[in-house]
């Protein structure tokens, strides 16, 4: 049987020639204008400093000192500070949850400083900060959050319970922050062209940081943001806040599972020969006053009662209860939120350390008197979120 009739070699030719076409001028109408847009793209993202690697970044934020930085995406939070890290090697280093953000370099002269907070949460994250300290460095001093609220079992339960993966980003990484790149574009499309901070107006890379003036400074203190700033210190409506349900609810004793993570952490940095200064920071004392009203809410009471047993002192913390201070923790103008304190507070915070034997036979030349200058200036100011002349 002759098979011609049927299949027609000539019908495949033509038809392969029509395909041809029509592949060739889909790779034309839409191939290359993605590619087009893609490169586009990796170029503003490139140039805002959205997807250069954080090592670099911290690279640059060291010849640039006034200049900010955050992305997006917050896993590159701990990279970016894990490099200044190690390019600072800082004598004392705080580390901790947003309430530890403003402390200062300016705070700990002469000492080198770093402000290493906001990259972990839960207390089981601690410890596995310190083992990934970079090779042969320990401060000689690390102050840490010890707030009662962090042994309530819920606290931090919506935050990774450990460290992100510490090693340079994979291709999906880079994917997903050119998708970063643009939902902020579409957002904010100054981004294509601005490269300062929106309300700080100082120099600054990436999207997040440029967008919202929300970054970190070369000391690894952070910036607050315009929707904090719009209240920060000035609204009374600070008096009738509410806590959060995480850190009020499930039960009012320390949790043994978190005291055991406290205790392994501090295991870890008394080995590498660090001393350890817990501080349970300011809370707006409203807020305070709240929580004592009902004690079978939350954990105040137990960790109060630990304190007066000696627990810390036992695991060899030089502990401080700052929770209702002195003079400045009934004034909502040195709070952003009820448990954010301000600069000029966390000033007062380390003035109240420096004052205690301990903290002198530690740190014996801390300045002292720049410290009172930087807090006899903020009571002339006429705003207490930020203090003038603590940067270094």
């Amino acid at each position: 049987m002759n098979p011609s009739p049927i299949i027609s070699f000539e019908t495949f030719r033509s038809e392969r020639n029509d395909w041809k076409r029509f592949c060739r001028g889909l790779l034309l109408g839409i191939g290359l204008p993605m590619v087009a847009l893609l490169g586009g793209l990796e170029w503003i993202a490139f140039g805002v400093g959205e997807v250069i690697p954080p090592a670099t970044a911290a690279q640059e934020q060291a010849k640039h000192p006034d200049q900010l930085w955050a992305t997006v995406r917050q896993d590159d939070y701990v990279r970016y500070k894990f490099a200044r890290l190690a390019m600072e090697r800082p004598e004392v280093l705080v580390i901790g949850h947003s309430s530890m953000n403003e402390f200062r370099a300016g705070m700990f002269r002469p000492y080198r400083f770093y402000n290493f907070s906001r990259i972990i949460w839960p207390l089981e994250t601690y410890a596995d900060l310190v083992r990934h300290f970079p090779e042969g460095y320990a401060p000689k001093v690390m102050i840490f959050d010890l707030n009662f609220y962090m042994f309530n079992e819920h606290f931090g339960a919506n935050y990774p319970q450990g460290l992100p993966d510490l090693h340079p980003p994979a291709l999906s990484a880079h994917l997903l922050s050119l998708g970063d790149m643009m939902s902020e574009l579409l957002a904010h499309p100054q981004l294509a062209w601005r490269r300062t901070a929106h309300l700080y107006g100082q120099p600054a890379r990436g999207a997040h940081a440029i967008s919202t003036g929300n970054g970190f400074r070369l000391d690894g203190a952070e910036t607050w943001t315009p929707g904090m700033m719009r209240t920060a210190g000035t609204d009374p409506k600070l008096k009738e806040n509410r806590w959060d349900d995480d850190l009020t609810r499930d039960g009012n004793v320390m949790s043994p599972r978190l005291k055991k993570a406290l205790e392994e952490f501090v295991a870890v940095a008394h080995e590498k020969g660090i001393t350890l200064i817990g501080v349970q920071m300011p809370i707006y004392e409203e807020a305070v006053n709240i929580l004592e009203q009902h004690p079978e809410e939350n954990v105040l009471a137990d960790f109060r009662a630990q304190v007066a047993q000696g627990y810390f002192d036992r695991l060899g913390i030089v502990f401080f209860d700052f929770l209702k201070f002195p003079r400045y923790g009934n004034d909502y103008r040195y709070f952003v939120d009820p448990r954010h304190p301000s600069e000029p507070l966390d000033a007062a915070v380390v003035m109240a350390m420096a004052a205690d034997p301990r903290v002198q036979a530690l740190l014996p030349d801390l300045d002292v008197k720049n410290l009172r200058s930087l807090l006899d200036a903020d009571a002339q100011a006429d705003q207490h979120i930020y203090l003038s002349g603590s940067e270094r």
